[in-house]
């Protein structure tokens, strides 16, 4: 009875230990809080490194996609800065507009997917940020289906005679409605994606540069959309570095999420030393 007492006291010492420290040259004991901690948090580490891979797996399939949705659909029939011509190029185009649409409702279903991938994999570190960016991604899908609604609207408006390059008055509305609804969107990504980054940089589930990376382009992204929205020219220009700076970080952090995963490990041992002190 006496031994058993000096090794429960044994193993309640120590409240700030971190496990895989112990004394230089002395083993760990079997029945240790590092053997019960790993063998505790195997699988949800587990299970986190899978829902790491589907995030990253989701980041790279909408990043690329859209690009190249971009490039072969949309640059089709967009005339940059005006209006009343990308309408003219939707008519003169309607199949690469519908193709398009349809290409955006399953991609805005992805977001969403992604979404709810990140919210799994950072509730447990702080559920209130990971809910607000839960939100803010959803809203940021919500928006892209409404932008999905407005483009199909224009293809099914009339044509009424009006002057602008023989265009009606109600395309033209709807396009620049739909225009503003994608700026809007952008908004939410931006701060959805920030606040997902920065439970991520709290919890060292990544590297810092690239969560730093990452928030800094996002914020970029966040300040040139109301800049747009007010029609500053300077909008366009931030506009432009920010979609050079986000792309690039949504294929590398994709990348990273499925080659590395995420390090839970800083996470273990701060939960298990919360644990211990109790």
């Amino acid at each position: 009875m006496g031994n058993e007492g000096n090794e429960d006291n044994e193993e309640n010492k120590g409240p700030g230990r971190i496990p895989g420290r112990e004394r230089k040259g002395g083993p760990a004991d079997p029945g240790s809080t590092k053997q019960g901690g790993t063998m505790m948090s195997r699988e949800p580490s587990n299970e986190l490194q899978r829902l790491a891979k589907w995030a990253g797996w989701s980041y790279l399939l909408i990043i690329i996609t859209s690009i190249l949705s971009l490039v072969v659909l949309g640059g089709r029939y967009t005339v940059m800065g005006d209006s009343a011509a990308s309408v003219v190029k939707m008519f003169e185009h309607p199949g690469f507009v519908r193709a398009n649409a349809v290409y955006e409702v399953l991609m805005f279903s992805a977001v969403i997917v992604l979404a709810v991938l990140l919210f799994q994999l950072t509730a447990h570190l702080n559920a209130t940020i990971a809910r607000i960016a839960l939100m803010l991604r959803v809203a940021e899908a919500l928006l892209g289906y409404l932008g999905v609604i407005l483009t199909l609207g224009i293809l099914y408006s009339a044509w009424d005679g009006s002057p602008d390059n023989g265009v009606g008055a109600l395309p033209v509305l709807l396009y620049d409605l739909k225009d503003l609804t994608y700026k809007v969107l952008m908004v939410c990504i931006s701060l959805g994606t920030i606040l997902f980054l920065f439970v991520f940089h709290r919890a060292r589930f990544l590297p810092h540069w690239l969560t730093i990376w990452g928030m800094l382009a996002f914020a970029l992204m966040f300040v040139s959309s109301p800049m747009q929205i007010l029609g500053l020219k300077a909008g366009v220009i931030v506009n432009g570095i920010a979609a050079v700076l986000t792309i690039s970080f949504e294929v590398v952090i994709g990348a990273w999420l499925i080659v590395k995963g995420v390090d839970t490990g800083a996470v273990t041992d701060r939960g298990i030393s919360r644990s211990k002190e109790r």
